[in-house]
């Protein structure tokens, strides 16, 4: 059918992968590295069975298209699997994403129903960092995002 250029990127139309795209797509999981396949995926499949098009699907692909024609590059519009990330998308110093993923880490505790105290306790243990650094990081980050507890009164 169609041989690649670039036989390091990986095949998203085998069956396997196609499978695993309609996993991540039908969990809505857009924290997922193949989120941008997964909606590309499920275009073509709709297309293909001639079903509407989500709509949210559609001002995806318009905003990631005006992106090309307004000169990026389709890998910068297009996160596909085992695409290197330009140097100029890394926008956090190692300290500030070290404390970002202390935070994300604490923060899933806290969500999960343990103590805030606690789950900083495990993050520093799990991290081999000190508690007095993923407390200071989760506060920083926290405030940053406006970071709240679920069902929090305030």
């Amino acid at each position: 059918m169609y041989e690649s250029k670039y036989p390091d990127y990986p095949d998203l139309t085998t069956e396997d992968a196609r499978s695993e795209l309609a996993a991540v797509w039908a969990a809505r999981d857009s924290s997922s590295p193949l989120w941008q396949a997964a909606v590309l995926s499920e275009f073509q499949r709709a297309v293909a069975a001639g079903e509407a098009i989500d709509p949210w699907v559609l001002r995806f692909l318009h905003t990631q298209l005006h992106w090309v024609l307004s000169g990026s590059a389709w890998d910068d519009a297009f996160r596909l699997p085992n695409r290197s990330i330009p140097d100029e998308w890394n926008i956090l110093s190692p300290k500030q994403q070290r404390d970002m993923d202390l935070f994300i880490g604490v923060a899933k505790k806290v969500e999960g129903g343990e103590k805030t105290t606690e789950a900083i306790a495990e993050v520093a243990q799990e991290r081999n960092t000190s508690f007095e650094t993923v407390r200071a990081a989760f506060y920083a980050w926290g405030k940053q995002v406006n970071w709240r507890r679920k069902n929090s009164k305030k």
